[in-house]
């Protein structure tokens, strides 16, 4: 399952941009046309934030790359932002109970990552 945020993420991507050494800047202020039916959670306008990585640890050039990406969503009544790390998979495994022996919660995964030119956010939920 996809959530709407990478419909949103894609669809930004879809014109040429300037492309770094691994991804595409989309860093700006993005103003989205409001469909007709869109309800308050619908967001006016997006803020997006990339951080470029020159340089390892020891401060030592290497091929530039995405880090993180922070998407700050405009609504009605305020704004919510949030960062994903640009590569990391991760996610939740639920464990036995001490009761019941069964597992005690669903499986959940999240990703952040380039398919070509495009970046992808996925989650989902497993319940059994």
């Amino acid at each position: 399952m996809r959530t709407p945020l990478s419909a949103i993420a894609l669809s930004m991507l879809v014109g040429a941009f300037v492309q770094a050494q691994d991804g595409v800047d989309v860093t700006g202020r993005w103003i989205l046309v409001t469909p007709s039916l869109a309800s308050p959670e619908t967001p006016d306008a997006l803020s997006v934030r990339q951080s470029l990585v020159t340089t390892n640890v020891r401060g030592d050039p290497m091929r530039p790359f995405f880090r993180d990406i922070t998407i700050e969503r405009q609504v009605e009544g305020g704004s919510r932002a949030e960062t994903h790390q640009i590569g990391v998979l991760g996610g939740v495994v639920g464990g036995l109970t001490s009761t019941s022996g069964t597992a005690g919660s669903p499986r959940e995964h999240h990703a952040v990552k380039w398919d070509t030119n495009a970046l992808v956010f996925e989650s989902g939920r497993y319940t059994g």
